[in-house]
């Protein structure tokens, strides 16, 4: 009896073995199954999220490195720009010299023009002034020569007329030296 025993027991344990090697071989195939088909949708949503995350980033990438040729285009504008600029500057600060040179020349123009005026002027009024003494003279020349032409032309004169002829006779002479004295270059030069 214990031989049959032995003999139900390990037939009961080797179908219980199987069963267990069985339902561990089922449960184990769906399990894989099951693990194999949730992967697969993991990897089809990540994989499609990755994909997505990744043309994203392309993109960015792409944007990126358009933004970065304007940045680099944009300096090499600037740096132009500042190379213009000084050269405007530089243009100006040649230009405002020049400009001064020439207001300071123009400066020392007029400075000489008004000192030159200035002589001009006193010239002219030198000359005004000895042509009132010359019409002075000449006037009193003409009195002097009248008065003295009708004096000649009487026939008898008086102590005092005498005098009196006598005394503006010798000023008109001085007056005739005079002229005679002033215009003597002129004479010798041949111009009188």
């Amino acid at each position: 009896m214990k031989s049959k025993f032995f003999f139900f027991a390990s037939i009961f344990l080797f179908l219980l073995l199987a069963g267990a090697v069985g339902f561990g071989w089922w449960y184990n195939e769906n399990f894989l199954k099951l693990q194999t088909e949730k992967v697969n949708e993991l990897n089809t949503y990540y994989g499609n999220e990755f994909k997505d995350i990744q043309a994203k980033y392309n993109e960015l990438a792409g944007d990126r490195d358009k933004l970065n040729d304007e940045y680099q285009k944009a300096l090499a504008d600037l740096d132009a720009c500042k190379k213009n600029l000084e050269a405007a500057e530089k243009t100006i600060a040649d230009y405002n010299a020049k400009i001064e040179a020439e207001n300071k020349a123009e400066e020392e123009r007029v400075k000489a023009l008004s000192e030159e005026e200035r002589a001009a002027e006193k010239s002219l009024k030198e000359y005004n002034e000895m042509v009132k003494a010359l019409k002075a003279e000449n006037e009193e020349y003409a009195k002097l020569y009248t008065e003295v032409t009708a004096y000649l032309e009487k026939e008898t004169l008086t102590d005092k007329e005498r005098k009196t002829f006598l005394e503006k006779y010798e000023k008109m002479m001085k007056i005739q030296d005079k002229y005679k004295e002033e215009h003597k270059s002129e004479d010798v030069s041949g111009n009188a």
